[in-house]
C-alpha cells in the first residue's frame, strides 16, 4: 500500500507524564544514578483508527534503559532505540503503557528522539530534552 497524505492521522501523541509531546518543547529533569518512572501513553485525538503503529525513543548509552512486556531494545553503538508497537489503535483512544523506566548514568542535558509511525501517520519525530543533574 501506498502512503497518501491527504488521508494521514494527524493528532496521534506520544504522551509522557500527561502531557502530549506535539514540539520539541518537552523538558524532564531527573537526578544521576536514580531510577526514573516516566508515565508513557499513546493518544489517538483522531475520530479514525491508527494502523500497525510504532512509537520509539532513542536514548543515548549513558542511559540503562529498563525491559517491560511492551517494549523492545535494539542497542547499537552509541545509541539505544525502544520500540513500542499497536497493530490497530481506534479513534479517540488512549493507551497506557507500563512506565518508561530510565536510569542515567552521567550528568549533562541530553536530547532524545521520539517518533511515531504508522500505515496511515505520516513519521513524526520529536526531540525530548532530559537534564540529568
Amino acid at each position: 500500500l501506498e502512503f497518501r497524505p491527504e488521508f494521514a492521522l494527524a493528532q496521534v501523541y506520544i504522551n509522557l507524564n500527561d502531557e502530549d509531546i506535539k514540539d520539541d518543547s518537552y523538558e524532564i529533569i531527573i537526578p544521576t544514578n536514580t531510577k526514573e518512572e516516566i508515565g508513557l501513553k499513546l493518544r489517538n485525538r483522531e475520530a479514525r483508527m491508527a494502523k500497525n503503529v510504532e512509537i520509539g525513543f532513542t536514548f543515548p548509552t549513558t542511559f540503562i534503559i529498563e525491559k517491560t512486556n511492551h517494549n523492545s531494545i535494539f542497542r547499537s553503538k552509541g545509541e539505544q532505540v525502544v520500540r513500542y508497537s499497536e497493530s490497530i489503535v481506534q479513534g479517540y483512544t488512549n493507551i497506557r503503557y507500563e512506565p518508561l523506566i530510565i536510569t542515567p548514568l552521567e550528568q549533562g542535558v541530553y536530547k532524545v528522539e521520539t517518533f511515531i509511525k504508522a500505515e496511515n501517520i505520516e513519521a513524526t519525530y520529536r526531540n525530548v530534552t532530559i537534564r540529568v543533574a
